[in-house]
């Protein structure tokens, strides 16, 4: 009902995806509808939360130790363009790829938050489901390379945060 709560209910579910024992890895859910995350300190004013599309989850194999493999979570972005001569624009597809590289650093720093990152890892590829209006036969862009938009996303906030830092407090008066 409320992002806040959605957060923690994310945040609750990594740490029961990280202690899943192997043998039952395979009957997690493989896709997370609208996880919510929140990016730390102040990057996002005023309070950094938001949510992702769609996740999917990909337990691996066990290690050669026996040990359970990592679960990979893999960001997908779900986005309605309209068509162009049967061609979504480039200008659309990059800042599509924006965002998922947005939703790829604050799933890392979920993780992170989370203190689960030795038992899930963030997938740094990702993937485009585009549609146009009316249109029910989506185009699904698989295997997004996003490294590059992820360290952007990393980049921007950081800046963002020293922004905020220097700026009022919220409540401060001129």
């Amino acid at each position: 009902a409320e992002i806040d709560e959605a957060r923690e209910r994310f945040e609750a579910l990594l740490r029961r995806f990280a202690s899943t024992p192997r043998e039952e890895r395979a009957s997690l859910p493989s896709v997370i509808a609208a996880p919510a995350l929140r990016i730390p300190g102040r990057a996002i004013l005023p309070d950094g939360l938001f949510a992702v599309d769609v996740l999917t989850v990909h337990p691996q194999g066990p290690t050669a130790e026996g040990a359970p493999g990592p679960i990979v979570l893999r960001v997908g972005e779900i986005k309605v363009y309209p068509d162009r001569g049967g061609y979504t624009d480039p200008h659309e597809l990059a800042t599509t790829r924006a965002q998922a590289g947005v939703y790829v650093h604050a799933l890392r720093l979920a993780v992170e938050a989370a203190g689960v990152g030795a038992a899930i890892q963030v997938a740094t590829d990702g993937f485009l489901v585009l549609t146009r209006p009316g249109f029910n036969l989506p185009s699904v862009r698989a295997n997004e390379d996003l490294r590059f938009q992820e360290q952007r996303a990393a980049e921007a906030f950081e800046r963002l945060r020293t922004a905020a830092a220097e700026a009022l407090p919220l409540d401060g008066t001129g």
